[in-house]
């Protein structure tokens, strides 16, 4: 094989190599896939992101109060979430008043949905027994619990970041062994001497 020919077998082997470090960077034995930060809604702060493997986030995910994300992967824990809430109102055109929505729980309070292990995203919440809407009693309580989110959805990317540092390693360590086996190979079957013809 001339050093052409052997140009374009590593262009073809490129983008299977790419997605192997891909994949492998992706599976849970070189970086868990769970990952689960807990922010505290008084304090206005979030911990370290801790990872698990993804077989036991169902496991995971029954404990505590929780913000929804959706993605089967990462949870956000919430603790002493303190700030008071009620039901969401909504403007009766005929009489210009505010009026509750019809199915909410006027007795849903924030420490209720904490020691019941609730599931909340914006302006919805979800029990094991009940679900509804609710909306924040202080305006500048909404703006801080909006902010500490995003704070720990950050968080939770970086590990994505991680994850592309590691396919990049793989996909250089693949290359490697490729370029050794080829000079063994090579050297096995021509010996030192140079035989191909550029």
């Amino acid at each position: 094989m001339n050093k052409k020919q052997f140009f374009r077998l590593t262009i073809v082997l490129a983008l299977p190599f790419f997605i192997l470090s891909w994949w492998l960077s992706q599976q849970d034995f070189i970086l868990e896939r769970g990952q689960q930060i807990t922010c505290d809604v008084e304090g206005n702060y979030c911990d370290s992101v801790y990872s698990f493997p993804q077989k036991v986030y169902a496991e995971i995910n029954t404990h505590g109060l929780r913000y929804s994300l959706h993605d089967g992967e990462s949870i956000i824990f919430l603790k002493n979430f303190t700030y008071p809430i009620g039901p969401v109102y909504f403007l009766n055109y005929e009489t210009n008043e505010k009026v509750a929505d019809l199915d909410a729980d006027l007795s849903m309070t924030s420490s209720r949905l904490e020691s019941e292990g609730c599931t909340i995203s914006t302006m919805h919440y979800f029990c094991s027994d009940s679900s509804g809407k609710f909306s924040f009693t202080n305006t500048e309580d909404a703006k801080k619990f909006d902010s500490l989110i995003n704070t720990a959805k950050d968080k939770l990317k970086q590990s994505d970041k991680i994850r592309i540092g590691i396919a990049l390693a793989i996909f250089l360590a693949i290359f490697l062994c490729y370029f050794i086996l080829s000079f063994l190979i090579k050297f096995i079957i021509y010996g030192s001497k140079k035989s191909d013809k550029e």
